[in-house]
Order: C-alpha cells, then structure tokens, then sequence
C-alpha cells in the first residue's frame, strides 16, 4: 500500500512537471516520448507490486514450516507456574478416602456402607463397626456431599469412635439427622458430642440414647440443648441422669428457642429435678413433645407439671406414664385438663390411679368444650373393688344397688365419647386390683374346719354303707 501511495505521488509530480512544461513550451516537440515514459513507469510500479506480494507469501509459509527451537518453547525459559499433569476427578463421595483408610487400618470395608455414600441415607445399625470402623467412616464422610441421613446406632463406637464422628461433623455440613444411640460413648463422648453440637449449624434431628450419659456430663448437655439454634429434636433416653442433671436441664428448655421434640424417658429425673424440669415448661414456646416416661416424677412431680400445662400452650404431646403418679397427683392433672386447650395426647397409664382419679380427670375433659385433646392413655391403672353391700332387705329391695367404680368409669367413658367424639380413651388393658378379704376370727375358722370334717366324715360313712 505505500508503494502504490508513492507511485500515485510521483504520477501527480509528473502531472505537474508537464503543466509547467506546456506553460514554458506551449508547442511540445517529443509529446509521445512523454506519454511513452509515462506508460513504462506504470507497468514497472505494477511489476514491483506483484514481486513484493509474492515475497511476503514466501515468508508468510516459511515462518509456519519453521518449528521452534528449544530456547523458544517453554522448556528454554525459566518460570514459576508449574505444569501439572491431568488432574484426578474430585470424589463427592469418598469412596476412594474410605477405601484407602480401611487398607491403612487393616480392617474390612462395609459394602453396604460404600453403596449408601452415594445416596441420602446410610443405615448401619447393629453392624458391629467399632472404633476403627467409625474412624474410617469419618475420614470419609468429611468430604461427602450426598449423606444427609447417617444412622451408626448399635455399633460399639465407644469413646475413641464417637470422638471421630464428631469431629467429622465440625466440618461436615450436609448431615441433618444423627442416630448414634446404644454406643456406650460415656461421659467423653458426651463431651464430643457437645462440643460438635455448638458449633454445627446444620443437624436438626440427634438420638443419643443408651449411651451411659450421667449427671457428670449434665452441664454439657443443657449447655447445647439452650445453645444449639437447628436443633429440633434430641433424644436423651436410657442414660443415666439424676436429679442434678434435671436441675440443669430444666433452665436450659426454658431458655431453648428451637426444640421442639424432647425425650427423657427411662433416667432417674425426681425430686427437685423434676420439678424443675416440668417448670422449665412454663416459658417454653417452642416445644411441641415431651416425653417424661420412666423417670418417678412422682405426685410433686406430676402436680408441677400440671401447673405447667395451665400456662403453656405450645405443648401438644406429652407422655408420663410409670411416673407413681396416683389420686393426688390426678387431681391437678385434671385442673390442667379443664383449662388447656391445646394438648392432643396424654400419655398417664401404668400409673397407680385408682378410680377416684380416673374420674377427676374423664369429668375435666367433659367440662372443657374447648378441649383438643386426641388420645387419653390410662391403660394398666388399678381399679379398687368395693366390697359387695349385704343383700337388701325390706322397703330397700326395690332400690338400684349401687354402682361399682368399673361400671363407673365406663359410664364416664361413654358419655365422654358423645360430647367429644374425635377423642380416643384406652382403658381396654386396664387391671381390676382386688381389695383384701378380711381374715377370719380364730375360732370361725376351727368351727368351720370342724364342720367340713364332720361332712366329709358322714359322706365317707354314707358310702362304706
């Protein structure tokens, strides 16, 4: 392009010296050899032209023929990035870190387990896992992300196993529900657990029973059931928790701004524990069940929960069977049910109630139309036999006699049923306890032996005869 540039400015020189020429010489004598100087230097310009064109091609394909030297390619040069060689795909699963940490362990992988790491759930309970195995599994379960349900309960983690797991799930943050019952982890794991359950954000639902948790891990436990704001349901039962424990707790549910499900059946929660617990309920707004069952509430226990349920109007379930609750207790029991409009299950069977109290509380329910109530469970409640009145006599004859406590509380239970039909009493397994037979004056007793001997004598006589 600049050469034809320079051409086309040395036509419009040439242009301008014939101008001046014609000026000087208005009669040119050779015009012809101008015209033919002029015709020469075009075809020599188009010549030079297509001879530059043709040796740029020419450089053009000798450049890409030409392969680079070793001082031109990368290896010739000094640099800090370092070439990789093909990078291993990223394993969501952990199935290979598992693999690798059960050959470093020297123990046998589960099959079922590297099955499950690529689902929701992984089931392994009553799998005889053990330390090592749980260790595996947590080296493992660090990096996955498709386990949202891990189920470990029955496999004698012990301490060392249940240390591992939680601190698996400090990192962990997929895992929302934990099942790592019947462990027997002790108060260090425990101690694990709670540290874990400060810090985790993402479990909502943990089973830790039957672990042989006792009043020394008390503080841990009420510190992450106040602290934790995920946690929806936890299971503490079967341990070994007492009245120091209760006392603890009790502040720690008042407090809890998320629990909504709460076992502590089968602990030893009495005296000053559980009226601590049941008044832990009175500013509770979060809790919906609450299981007490097998713990010997007893009556002051059973009356401080039943002044909790005057207050409280969040709880829906509440089970407190085999709590030796009796008539004492069932009477505020019963002042709770004429006033609570929000309870749907009452769990209060294998308690020594005798029918007075059974009455109190089917006669609350039946004064309470605003009554919620579902399910009423007095199953395997005594009910005392009242001696049988001495036949009537006289005017008295056409009088009703009068009516046993069974037949009762089934009239109660009947009429209950009309005014509320939606609700559910079971009362089908209930026990008939016997009162006690007076024992018999000294010499009736020597007559009437004397008398059936005499009758056993004379029918023996009748028959040699």
């Amino acid at each position: 392009n600049e050469k034809m540039a320079d051409d086309s400015e040395r036509k419009d020189d040439l242009r301008n010296t014939e101008e001046v020429a014609n000026i000087l010489t208005p009669d040119p004598v050779e015009g012809d050899e101008v015209e033919d100087v002029d015709t020469q230097e075009k075809e020599t310009g188009q010549q030079g032209n297509s001879d530059d064109t043709e040796g740029d091609n020419d450089l053009l394909e000798e450049t890409a023929e030409r392969k680079p030297s070793e001082e031109e390619s990368d290896g010739g040069w000094d640099t800090d990035l370092e070439i990789e060689d093909e990078k291993e795909e990223y394993d969501a699963t952990g199935r290979k870190v598992y693999l690798q940490a059960c050959k470093v362990m020297g123990i046998v992988p589960v099959s079922a387990f590297l099955n499950s790491l690529v689902t929701s759930k992984v089931d392994l309970k009553h799998h005889g896992l053990g330390s090592k195995g749980a260790k595996a599994i947590a080296i493992s379960m660090a990096s996955n992300a498709c386990v949202t349900h891990l189920n470990l309960s029955d496999n004698g983690l012990g301490t060392e196993g249940a240390v591992a797991i939680a601190d698996m799930l400090k990192e962990n943050c997929f895992v929302t529900h934990l099942d790592l019952s019947d462990n027997v982890m002790g108060p260090a794991g425990a101690l694990a657990m709670n540290e874990m359950l400060l810090v985790n954000s993402c479990i909502t639902h943990c089973f830790l029973r039957g672990n042989g948790f006792n009043d020394s891990v008390g503080p841990a436990v009420a510190e992450f059931i106040k602290g934790n704001i995920r946690l929806q349901e936890l299971d503490l039962s079967h341990n070994e928790f007492g009245q120091e424990t209760g006392i603890l707790i009790g502040p720690a549910i008042a407090d809890s701004e998320a629990l909504q499900s709460l076992n502590l059946s089968w602990n030893h929660l009495r005296g000053k524990g559980a009226t601590t617990i049941a008044n832990g309920l009175k500013t509770n707004q979060m809790l919906k069940k609450l299981n007490l069952s097998h713990n010997g509430f007893d009556n002051p226990g059973g009356t401080a929960v039943a002044d909790a349920l005057k207050i409280n109007n969040s709880l829906v379930e509440l089970d407190i069977s085999q709590n030796r609750i009796s008539n004492e207790g069932a009477k505020g029991l019963a002042k709770a049910l004429a006033v609570n409009d929000s309870l749907k299950i009452l769990k209060c069977g294998h308690n020594p109630l005798l029918a007075e109290g059974i009455l109190d509380l089917l006669a609350a329910l039946e004064n309470n139309n605003n009554s919620s109530l579902e399910l009423l469970d007095i199953s395997h409640c005594g009910i005392d036999i009242e001696k049988a009145p001495p036949p009537a006599q006289g005017k008295q004859k056409d009088k009703e006699p009068p009516k046993s406590p069974s037949e009762k509380i089934k009239e109660a239970i009947s009429t209950l049923k009309d005014s509320h039909p939606k609700l559910k009493i079971v009362h089908e397994e209930v026990y008939v306890r016997l009162s006690k037979k007076p024992k018999p004056e000294p010499m009736v007793q020597q007559q009437s032996q004397l008398s059936n001997e005499s009758q056993q004598d004379q029918s023996q006589t009748a028959a040699d005869g």
